[in-house]
């Protein structure tokens, strides 16, 4: 995630993106497990984790954190999938936290699959008042 970037910035990413990718093998990702960011205490994001591939995802964001970012976050990457995003405030956000964690602890180990990455992808993310919205900016494949 790279936050809010010019667009004149397009394809300086895309090249970053082509030079990462040029040294990934496709690879696969196996999908398992949900949690929350940032905490149970705050619920914003429900995420599905990343069982298998996490190095192969976390190489690809540290590089393109290297390249791409004048100062560096510092922080971790976590690898994962985002299910939803949870307004703030909602209407009954006890009940909504204690059912969420409920469902998230059965659900814990559940693996929701498997599949191969063979692409990357720059994303645009339009947020609007009725949700988020996504265009595909572009396409990048990994050849290694």
């Amino acid at each position: 995630f790279l936050g809010e970037q010019p667009e004149e910035r397009a394809p300086m990413i895309v090249h970053a993106m082509e030079s990462v990718a040029a040294g990934v093998a496709p690879f696969e990702i196996g999908v398992q497990g949900l949690g929350v960011f940032p905490n149970w205490n705050r619920p914003n994001v429900l995420w599905a984790g990343v069982s298998k591939g996490s190095a192969e995802l976390t190489h690809i964001a540290n590089a393109l954190e290297q390249r791409l970012l004048t100062a560096p976050t510092g922080k971790a990457f976590h690898p994962h999938i985002t299910l939803a995003r949870l307004k703030t405030p909602c209407r009954d956000a006890e009940n909504l936290k204690k059912r969420l964690h409920d469902a998230v602890q059965r659900l814990l180990p559940a693996p929701f699959g498997a599949y191969e990455l063979r692409t990357i992808s720059l994303m645009q993310s339009t947020l609007t008042p009725s949700g988020s919205f996504y265009t595909e900016l572009a396409q990048v494949p990994l050849t290694r």
